[in-house]
């Protein structure tokens, strides 16, 4: 019984990491909205990046977006820095929401690989 429960608490947390993930690949464009109705980021990663959330792709291309309003200048600043980083050396972003199913980037990651 103890390794049933076990093993479903398992599942459960599995599934539970990949909730929110919007994508993961390398940075091939970044645009900067300052409309008086669009203040945002936009990341773009290049075709064949991994995505989980399919509502956030154009072109075949993952994206996510930094909403301004939504976050701390602090937060946008770092994780506009990090973004920037990844495009320019060619490292790999994986960009994660707190809400499922939505394209907002709560968590910016830099790292070689999926973790």
């Amino acid at each position: 019984m103890l390794n049933k429960i076990l093993f479903i608490g398992a599942i459960s947390c599995a599934l539970n990491v990949f909730a929110g993930d919007i994508a993961f690949g390398k940075v091939v464009g970044t645009k900067v909205y300052d409309f008086s109705n669009n203040k945002a980021i936009k990341v773009y990663f290049e075709k064949g990046s991994q995505l989980w959330t399919p509502g956030c792709s154009e072109n075949g291309r993952p994206f996510g977006t930094i909403t301004y309003s939504q976050k701390s200048d602090q937060a946008v600043n770092h994780m506009f820095s990090t973004i920037i980083a990844a495009q320019m050396s060619g490292k790999k972003v994986r960009i994660f929401s707190q809400a499922e199913n939505s394209c907002e980037v709560d968590f910016v990651g830099l790292q070689e690989s999926y973790y």
